[in-house]
């Protein structure tokens, strides 16, 4: 997966400059992105070259695009995001508003699946970004040169269809999980939260909005229970990606200090993990994942054992969150009313006791 995504940065309001984040328009992704040769499936979109003219004026804009093409570049390649100044402050004085640029990927391996060690991608990345800055005033012709765009036109994220036909199938993954592991269990208070923001919303309220990604939608859970040598938590749910709901779907999980201790590729590392568990039919479309200090050799679980530097962490809660990446069937972010989240439960094992169902 890859996106490129500008944002308005910070924005002017009351004489100081307030950081904003938030995009300025749906990210260009492998579904939407101007390639050449490509067919229906996104997976051609890869590892070819592309262009990108983000910019305020659509002269401007006309120009680099000659420009582009002169040079060589093909037009089926060139891709556009471009910023409005019914929005963004345009300008250079101190006044004026910023804007950012950020380029998501997320690499996998050919043959398993897994996630790539992102140094794979960071040593090399072949992106080059290059600043023009025109001056704005009056063309040769005696036209006025900045013509502006009006702001930009985002593709809805609804597909009509749900999974609350997994609903049922879930409620049973976790019954048969209770029954199956020997350990005292604590109700996990803490409820599975969308991350989603509103961009819109946070420029004209001057409210952060965290670098929103029109692609990707997160939730996260916070049990709040400490993580003791005999501890576990165990997340279940759905895999968006069998379900048609995904192209990529990552389970994060961070010490308090929001440090990434563990991620997972739910689709490639956990087809099978739910129906380990007794009386839960054999379903590539549920998952579930033990988070433990030591697996033991167990199947589908993540051993994950936090820095013991400091005496007020060596126990302290773990934080999850799942990211849930491109619709195939829209391309952009699934909507959070149409799909079934991840649950967290939280136990101690008794004596020591393993999880019998996945030794």
């Amino acid at each position: 997966y890859f996106s490129y995504t500008h944002f308005l940065s910070t924005k002017i309001h009351l004489g100081r400059s307030k950081k904003i984040e938030a995009s300025l328009s749906d990210s260009i992704n492998p579904i939407n992105v101007n390639v050449l040769s490509k067919s229906d499936e996104s997976k051609d979109s890869f590892g070819k070259d592309i262009a990108i003219i983000t910019t305020a004026s659509q002269e401007t804009l006309n120009i680099v695009k000659a420009a582009l093409i002169e040079a060589g570049v093909p037009d089926g390649v060139i891709n556009y995001q471009v910023i409005s100044a019914d929005v963004v402050d345009i300008g250079l004085s101190k006044g004026s508003d910023s804007i950012g640029f950020i380029h998501h990927v997320i690499g996998l391996d050919e043959q398993s699946g897994y996630l790539n060690d992102r140094s794979v991608y960071l040593d090399d990345p072949k992106c080059t970004v290059v600043r023009l800055t025109p001056g704005v005033g009056e063309s040769r012709s005696g036209v006025q040169a900045y013509k502006p765009f009006p702001p930009s036109e985002r593709a809805p994220n609804g597909s009509g269809d749900d999974e609350d036909y997994l609903r049922r199938p879930l409620n049973k993954v976790e019954r048969s999980i209770k029954t199956s592991i020997i350990a005292k269990y604590q109700t996990v208070n803490a409820a599975t939260v969308s991350q989603a923001k509103d961009p819109e919303s946070c420029i004209s309220k001057f409210k952060p909005c965290s670098g929103d990604n029109s692609d990707a939608i997160t939730f996260t859970n916070f049990p709040g229970m400490p993580y003791h040598t005999n501890s576990f938590y165990l997340l279940y749910g759905v895999n968006h990606v069998q379900t048609g709901f995904a192209t990529v779907q990552t389970i994060s999980v961070n010490d308090m200090g929001g440090n990434l201790l563990g991620m997972v590729n739910v689709n490639a590392e956990l087809i099978g993990s739910a129906s380990v568990y007794p009386n839960v039919e054999d379903n590539d479309e549920l998952f579930a994942v033990m988070i433990t200090r030591d697996c033991r050799g167990s199947n589908f679980c993540m051993e994950i054992s936090p820095s013991m530097g400091e005496d007020r962490s060596k126990y302290g809660p773990l934080t999850f969150s799942e990211d849930i990446i491109l619709n195939p069937n829209t391309g952009t972010a699934p909507s959070e009313k149409e799909i079934l989240v991840f649950r967290v439960l939280y136990g101690k094992f008794l004596g020591g006791a393993l999880p019998r169902s996945i030794n």
